[in-house]
Formats: structure tokens, C-alpha cells, sequence
């Protein structure tokens, strides 16, 4: 791994429109002086406090500010989505930040972080203290966090109006470090295989009837997306589901639960990681009919069979130095059954989670590994999943 962490790093550095824009130029130069290849994103308000020319000449690279300038084949927005490893905002203003919360494509850098998809963000924010701890700016940064982004500062110290109060934007120094650790982050699974098993299944009945569950596959998205971030090669094995992860090296597609047993089968071997997340269905139909069975009486009996567990099929076959870790979908939070689960299937892993927390973007958890567990309470997915990693990694 690279000392210096920072070093070739695709960073879009997009800037909303205030006084601690100054600090900007400063983390731009430390940025460039790492090897970071930063392009610049200004809000139409941000470019009437700066001149661009300044950010261009320190970053040596391009300046954007208007979704409709130079016209591609490629729209500005999509164009930087796709090329930025990261989009840092700094300083993340008050205005900006509700803007991204909303959801608003008003201008090319709303439009940008729209366009963001797996893209991690980070915000920096910088406003006078009673702008931060307005209710208005409190839900936006909260909503923000549910969605992932991660927030470095405000810091406490002198502001704009000449008080003291928090809402003071963190130090370049600060910020360059907290980005030099985000990335040594990424390259903890560098070099390393990663295969996560995700979606629900869905039994066939008949030609047309199937039984099924609710998952999303929304928990399975965030943990392949965040294992491709930290440098490992994903495989991602997917019933139907109706969210797919984004910068994956391969996705295997199936529909029932012994498709999903035979892909996994497969690749496992080669897995150092292997995250089951499946709602895989518990039942099957003994027997499948291969044609719409006609409504032609008041009751049809139809008997089932229990399904092989795919996980407990995989850990009989592991090999040294393999890494399992499952989830145990739950009425509530029985610790002792997920406990017990964890043993049964030979996991190092179990993540407890209640059925409320399916086609959700949040889920409350329990991490259980060895003896200790972590509780999460209503966090997004997301931040799940990256929690998720770093107990797997904290071995």
C-alpha cells in the first residue's frame, strides 16, 4: 500500500458559496501536492465570491459551474459522476446542504451529487452557528448521514460575524488527514475476493405462481458497493431483486433457491469474503406444476419442502482462511437464537435484524462476532454496510 494514500486519487471538489472559501484554496494546494487530481465543482453563487481562475490555476485542471457549458456527447453531470472516486464539498453550506437533502437538480452541482450513485461523498460544512443548529439545517445533515454522506466538523472557533460558535469550517490539515485515512480505508480489500449473496428467491407453484418474501436487496447493494470501494473483486449473486449494486466486477442473476445454492457453490471457493445476505425462501413446492393450474375448485392443497441453507452448505465446504458472515432476519432481537445460529452455521459473523426492516432504506442491528455485539438503531443501509466491513476487518 501507497504511503502517501492521496496519491492519483480522482477527487471532484465541489464548493458552495461562503466566506471560508479562502480555507479552499489552501486544501486545494494540499490536495494537488499529494498527487490528487482534484476537479472543481462551484455553485453559480460560490463563483461570484471566487474567481475560478484562482481554483484552475492552483488545481491545474478543470473549473464547472454551468450545467449547459461545452456541451458533450456526455451531460456535464454524468461525466463527473463517472469519473470521481469522491465528490467532497467544501464548505458545505447551509443552502447547499438542503438543496442535496431535497434532492434538487437546480444547477450542475445539485445535479452532480444526484448523480452520484455509489460515489461516497463527504461534506464539510462551514455557516454561522445559529445557521447549523436551525431545525432546517439539523434534518438536512441528519438525512444526509441516513443516506451515507459522511461530515467532517464544523469545527467550534471564530466565524464570519466575529463570535465564536461552532459552525467554523474544519482545517485543511484536518480535512486532508481524516481524507488520507478514508482512503487507506479503501485499499484494505485490495488484492482480496469478496462474494456477497443477496435478493430473494421466488418458488415456483406453477408457470406463473411463485412464493416469495419482500426483500428489497438493498442491504446486499450497499455491502458489494462497499467492498468494490475498498479494492476487493465482488461477486454478487442476486435473486429478483429491485436495486443492483453499481462498479461490481460480476453479477450472477437467479430465481430460485437451488439456483442461488449451485451459484454459490461455485463461487465460494475462490472467496476470501463470503456475506450472505439472502432472503432465501425457506419453503418450496415439492412438486412444480409446469402450467397454469386452472381455478377450478374451492381448496388446493399444495405441500412443501424445507430448502438446503445455503451458508451452512458453504462453511462444510470452507476452506483456511475463508471468512463467513450471515444474517438472521428476526420477529424481534433474540440474541440467543442468533447466537446459536451463528454456531450452527459455522459463521464468524451474524448481523440480527427485525422483519420491520425489510424494503427499507434504514434497519436497526445487532452485530454479533465472537462474544461482543455493536447495536445500530435506525441507520441507513448504507452506513450499515460500512460498519459491517469494519467489523469483518477488525479481526
Amino acid at each position: 500500500m501507497s504511503k502517501n494514500a492521496l496519491y492519483g486519487r480522482r477527487i471532484l471538489l465541489g464548493c458552495g458559496a461562503g466566506i471560508s472559501l479562502y480555507k479552499v484554496c489552501y486544501l486545494l494546494r494540499g490536495l494537488v501536492r499529494r498527487g490528487a487530481e482534484v476537479k472543481i465543482l462551484l455553485s453559480e453563487r460560490a463563483k461570484r465570491i471566487i474567481h475560478p481562475s484562482i481554483f484552475s490555476s492552483l488545481a491545474k485542471n478543470e473549473v464547472l459551474w454551468d450545467q449547459f457549458q461545452d456541451q458533450q456527447f456526455k451531460p456535464q453531470h454524468v461525466r463527473l459522476a463517472q469519473w470521481a472516486e469522491l465528490f467532497l464539498v467544501a464548505p458545505a453550506t447551509a443552502d447547499l446542504m438542503t438543496r442535496f437533502a431535497l434532492g434538487l437538480a437546480d444547477e450542475l452541482i445539485t445535479t452532480t451529487c444526484l448523480s452520484m450513485g455509489g460515489v461516497p461523498v463527504i461534506l464539510v460544512p462551514a455557516m454561522e452557528e445559529n445557521m447549523w443548529f436551525h431545525p432546517a439545517t439539523r434534518r438536512s445533515a441528519d438525512l444526509l448521514k441516513e443516506r451515507g454522506a459522511i461530515f467532517i466538523g464544523p469545527d467550534k472557533g471564530g466565524l464570519a460575524s466575529g463570535k465564536k460558535g461552532m459552525g467554523r469550517m474544519a482545517e485543511p490539515v484536518r480535512i486532508i488527514e481524516e481524507l488520507t485515512q478514508f482512503f487507506r480505508e479503501r485499499e484494505t480489500l485490495r488484492g482480496k475476493r469478496v462474494l456477497v449473496i443477496s435478493g430473494p428467491t421466488r418458488e415456483y407453484l406453477d408457470s406463473v405462481r411463485y412464493l416469495t418474501n419482500s426483500s428489497s436487496g438493498i442491504m446486499g447493494r450497499f455491502l458489494a458497493e462497499e467492498g468494490s470501494l475498498r479494492g476487493a473483486e465482488v461477486t454478487f449473486i442476486t435473486g429478483p431483486a429491485t436495486v443492483m449494486p453499481c462498479g461490481i466486477n460480476k453479477t450472477v442473476r437467479v430465481t430460485a433457491a437451488d439456483e442461488m445454492l449451485r451459484q454459490a457453490i461455485k463461487y465460494a471457493p475462490k472467496a476470501d469474503y463470503v456475506i450472505g445476505c439472502a432472503a432465501v425462501a425457506d419453503f418450496t413446492p415439492e412438486k412444480r406444476v409446469n402450467k397454469k393450474i386452472p381455478r377450478d375448485r374451492q381448496t388446493r392443497e399444495v405441500s412443501l419442502k424445507v430448502t438446503e441453507d445455503i451458508l451452512s452448505a458453504l462453511t462444510s465446504r470452507r476452506r483456511k482462511g475463508q471468512y463467513f458472515a450471515g444474517f438472521s432476519l428476526e420477529n424481534g432481537f433474540d440474541l440467543l437464537r442468533a447466537r446459536e445460529k451463528m454456531s450452527r452455521k459455522g459463521l464468524d459473523m451474524i448481523i440480527l435484524n427485525p422483519v420491520s426492516s425489510m424494503e427499507r432504506e434504514t434497519a436497526s442491528a445487532w452485530i454479533l462476532k465472537g462474544r461482543a455485539v455493536r447495536r445500530f438503531h435506525n441507520v441507513s443501509k448504507k452506513v450499515l454496510a460500512r460498519e459491517i466491513w469494519n467489523e469483518i476487518l477488525n479481526k
